[in-house]
């Protein structure tokens, strides 16, 4: 099918596989909102992804055409071929990376491998440069304040009934962790700040790589480990010992971590609440995200 991009862009995108107008067959996944997949040549295949310059997520593309120019190899992020901004898209072109994403619930032999390669990413990009990305705190500030303005009376749109009983138990303690995030965050280390199951792809051959750099943000890297326990689906009786043993190497401070979870549960309890045009299947995997923060909370709350 063709690449439904202006002459000059196909052209563009095309000069990285050697044709002047590339096939191109699209690839499922993704919330964005312009064509997304692969392209193929004569000189052999890239992926492609444009993203509209009017759409609200243009500068994640923007934020991973920057990151991905120079990151460690052992990071296992795809290679920039280029980024361009034309004809009101934004285009970027990668190598094209073979793989399958792991599946859900995640099979214990698949996240093991997973976590060790975060911590194996995050060995190499100690020490490198950081690009200027956003800190996880100016990534989440203004997009997790439900706690605080729940406390403080300040969302009448949404009462203490809307609560689970947890979290009217806890309301108070959920709004002091959220307030401290920000200063309980700040480090100079490189993130993803986006890892879930459908962000990483593994070969036959058990080489991981790492999709989707538009998040990148600095902070702790078990920030990392947070986020991927928690975006999708982990089939554990508890995810404490998981996180335990995926960061003994940094040993994260408690608070941290608990005011990272509860900025993390007001954030998606605000979403779900709201949910204006999300697509059904990322309210249900909100909702998912949800419980499992909440969960693993309670239990380190007792």
């Amino acid at each position: 099918m063709p690449l439904e991009l202006s002459p000059g862009l196909r052209a563009w995108a095309g000069s990285f596989v050697g044709a002047t107008d590339p096939d191109f067959a699209a690839l499922p996944g993704g919330y964005g909102t312009g064509p997304r997949g692969r392209i193929t040549g004569r000189g052999g295949m890239a992926f492609v992804k444009a993203t509209p310059l009017h759409a609200p997520h243009v500068d994640d593309d923007r934020t991973e055409a920057m990151v991905l120019v120079d990151l460690p190899p052992r990071v296992g992020a795809p290679s920039l071929l280029g980024a361009r901004e034309q004809d009101g898209w934004h285009v970027t072109v990668t190598e094209h990376v073979d793989g399958v994403h792991p599946r859900e619930p995640w099979r214990l032999q698949d996240l093991t491998a997973v976590l060790e390669h975060i911590r194996a990413m995050h060995e190499a990009l100690a020490g490198h440069p950081l690009p200027p990305v956003p800190s996880v705190a100016e990534r989440m500030r203004g997009r997790a304040t439900t706690w605080s303005r729940l406390a403080s009376g300040a969302m009448p749109s949404m009462g203490a009934e809307a609560l689970t009983p947890w979290e009217r138990e806890h309301l108070d303690r959920l709004a002091d962790a959220e307030s401290t995030f920000p200063m309980l965050v700040a480090e100079p280390q490189l993130l993803h700040f986006d890892l879930r199951h459908d962000n990483i792809l593994m070969s036959s051959s058990g080489s991981i790589r790492i999709l989707d750099w538009g998040r990148a943000s600095a902070g702790p890297a078990w920030v990392d480990v947070v986020c991927m326990l928690l975006e999708s689906a982990v089939d554990a009786p508890s995810l404490e010992p998981v996180f335990a043993e995926a960061t003994r190497r940094w040993s994260p401070e408690p608070v941290a971590v608990d005011s990272f979870l509860a900025t993390l549960a007001s954030y998606w309890r605000g979403v779900v609440a709201s949910p204006a045009d999300a697509p059904p299947e990322l309210t249900r995997r909100r909702l998912r995200s949800l419980a499992a923060t909440e969960e693993w909370l309670a239990e380190r709350w007792r």
